[in-house]
């Protein structure tokens, strides 16, 4: 017994190895031996699969580079952050290896059989991830639980959801929406300016999630609908002060969202604007010895002040 689970860590071994070995000169840089990523690992993870495919799907060779090419692919799906091509792409490839066609099968496919399998379920799971959710056809009976009109408003934008809510629930105005987390942040600034005391993270948490997450479900808005109300929080405090406590959740806001939704060009711009940010305030702390109470301090009082 002991000895077949030896022979089966050594086949396991020899198995990572060769694809190693295999994989190495097409997806690392030679220099630094990192791993290439984005369009260049995509690209190349495509032609050393055109280079081994005409060996046939019974081959190692084929095997390691279709593996690859589809990891390259969900991997750096980009703005586009679904797909179904991967998937295709493996039940396809997965039928040709579980073939009965043993004629062409090479020795070496044969003993690295039970690890190709498992590389097959591990790039299927990677695929089922990247798969579009399924939507359902929104049901007659929806409206937009702030305005309760069923037909787009004024600027034209029609009913979404994006939440966890099911039936006709969670349906609503994407400027709607807007309005109404904005009436909470001033809300929310009004206690605070009673004397109401909370520390610096509760207070981006209460000024972040009525942007951020569906107030009935409780769970985080998702796709294009998530980074635009982001962006709408951002333009809603753009010409506060530097030192404003909205102004800054807001960017960091944006910079989150767009992170979590794969927007990872515009992502990184906000996270530039935030160091902006901050770099701007320090230097006016240098200058002025003025402090932002709410942000760089857990008191309740969001009036500038002197040190």
């Amino acid at each position: 017994m002991a000895t077949a689970v030896e022979d089966e860590k050594s086949l396991e071994i020899e198995y990572k190895s060769f694809k190693l070995m295999l994989e190495e000169p097409w997806l690392k840089c030679g220099r630094c031996g990192e791993n290439y990523c984005g369009s260049t690992e995509k690209l190349l993870a495509d032609e050393f699969f055109e280079y081994y495919k005409i060996r046939g799907g019974r081959d190692i060779r084929t095997c390691i580079a279709v593996f690859a090419q589809i990891k390259a692919h969900c991997w750096n799906l980009g703005k586009n952050r679904w797909s179904k091509q991967p998937y295709k792409k493996i039940q396809l490839f997965k039928q040709v290896v579980e073939s009965n066609n043993q004629a062409n099968e090479a020795e070496v496919f044969t003993r690295f059989k039970i690890q190709i399998e498992n590389d097959i379920a591990a790039c299927m799971s990677i695929a089922e991830f990247c798969l579009p959710p399924k939507t359902t056809p929104k049901p007659p009976e929806a409206a937009c639980w702030i305005c309760l009109d069923d037909e787009p408003d004024e600027h034209g934008e029609s009913l979404e959801r994006t939440c966890a809510c099911r039936g006709s629930s969670g349906y609503c105005h994407i400027n709607c929406i807007a309005n109404f987390a904005a009436q909470k942040n001033t809300t929310f600034m009004q206690r605070m300016m009673t004397g109401m005391s909370m520390s610096a993270d509760e207070s981006s948490k209460e000024l972040s999630v009525p942007w951020t997450q569906c107030p009935t479900c409780n769970q985080d808005y998702t796709g294009t609908f998530a980074w635009r109300l982001a962006v709408t929080f951002s333009f809603q405090y753009y010409s506060y002060p530097y030192n404003e406590l909205r102004r800054q959740v807001s960017i960091e806001t944006l910079s989150r969202v767009f992170l979590e939704t794969s927007q990872y060009d515009m992502g990184i711009g906000a996270l530039k604007k935030e160091i902006n940010l901050i770099r701007t305030m320090r230097k006016e702390l240098r200058t002025d010895g003025k402090i932002a109470s709410g942000f760089w301090m857990d008191a309740g009082d969001l009036n500038t002040q002197k040190n």
